[in-house]
């Protein structure tokens, strides 16, 4: 090899090692920027969950103020102390507060607000859900077709739900105890009252009943509050069902019609289900001192679900009192639901920004 071909070799042999090491520089820039956006990204993510979360607790207190100071009326929870008194009501110079409707309440049948912030919350009356052990019987084996069970079997199913919860170990005619459980494979019953709707999965029968049911929709159905009533104010359409026994389309008109304007009687009722006056009962029209709060938001992962019991008249205790609070899958921010989600209350709207 000659010493021009040599120098060239060695020239060639530099530029390749000089490319080579740029192409790895490159690489390494590549990767440390993509590490460094993904860093950012998580960092991003995390102050979201948090000003969530922030937003959620906050929406929280805000209503819990609402529900401590504020009254109730046929249409929802109030927000400003409005009075709106009927000519009856005036005329009978009631003490009690009025109940009629003021307008601007907030529902306490589910739908979907704005809160603090981001946050987004809903309010759902406790008498708008079934209680399982207070369902009226005709109800029952109502309840148990709706679900997909056998009607027969509805006196058996509350039968195991009244062992699971009592004290004793002697089981009812039909019900289920200890040996029952041990035979199925199941933890024995607790003897002790349900702590939230969901435990009734561990029921033997109702884990199978409730089976279709994913754990929003038995929350929607179910609530463990004394309520012998329901209201129609608030109880969504598969509760309109099991206590009319109508289809789903007549349900739903019953919905519709008292988005119009609250239920103010039996009369309104029996005439929007298409009913015969009289003809069905175990209903209401006001809502009750339970209400379920759920809270959610961008980025803070699961829905937040509390129960409160409102207890204005407890002689030197709080105003209320929690009685569970569980974690549930956060739906999805749909744009043209969030679009309808307006503030109900001023505590929740945005402050000007002159003044943050």
């Amino acid at each position: 090899m000659t010493p021009v071909v040599g120098l060239r070799a060695s020239r060639g042999f530099v530029l390749l090692a000089v490319l080579a090491a740029l192409v790895v520089m490159a690489l390494i820039a590549t990767a440390i920027a993509t590490l460094a956006e993904r860093a950012i990204e998580d960092e991003r993510a995390i102050e979201a969950g948090l000003d969530g979360r922030l937003a959620m607790h906050s929406t929280e207190a805000t209503l819990l103020y609402l529900l401590a100071t504020q009254r109730m009326t046929l249409g929802g929870l109030t927000i400003d102390m409005q009075v709106n008194r009927t000519e009856d009501e005036i005329a009978s110079n009631e003490v009690a507060m009025p109940v009629s409707p003021i307008g601007n309440e907030v529902r306490l049948d589910g739908r979907s607000y704005r809160g603090v912030g981001p946050a987004r919350f809903a309010l759902q009356d406790d008498r708008g859900r079934l209680s399982p052990g207070w369902v009226d019987p005709p109800l029952r084996s109502r309840l148990v077709a709706q679900l997909g069970g056998d009607p027969i079997r509805a006196e058996d199913l509350f039968a195991t739900l009244v062992d699971y919860q009592d004290a004793d170990d002697l089981p009812r005619l039909n019900g289920a105890e200890a040996d029952e459980y041990r035979a199925a494979g199941l933890p024995p019953p607790p003897n002790r009252p349900l702590a939230n709707p969901l435990e009734l999965r561990r029921v033997l029968g109702w884990r199978e009943l409730l089976a279709p049911l994913d754990d929003a929709a038995l929350m929607e159905r179910f609530t463990l509050s004394r309520v012998p009533s329901v209201n129609v104010n608030t109880a969504p359409p598969a509760v309109l069902r099991s206590l009319f026994d109508v289809d789903d389309a007549t349900a739903r008109r019953a919905v519709a019609f008292r988005e119009e304007a609250p239920f103010t009687s039996s009369f309104d009722v029996w005439r929007s289900m298409g009913l015969v006056v009289g003809e069905e009962g175990g209903f209401m029209v006001f809502p009750g001192q339970g209400v379920t709060l759920a809270t959610w938001a961008p980025g803070a992962g699961a829905r937040r679900i509390r129960h409160w019991q409102l207890t204005p008249l407890d002689d030197g205790g709080a105003p209320w009192r929690s009685e569970y609070g569980l974690r549930l899958p956060a739906p999805p921010l749909d744009p043209r639901l969030d679009a309808l989600a307006d503030p109900p209350a001023p505590l929740f709207r945005d402050p000007p920004a002159a003044a943050r």
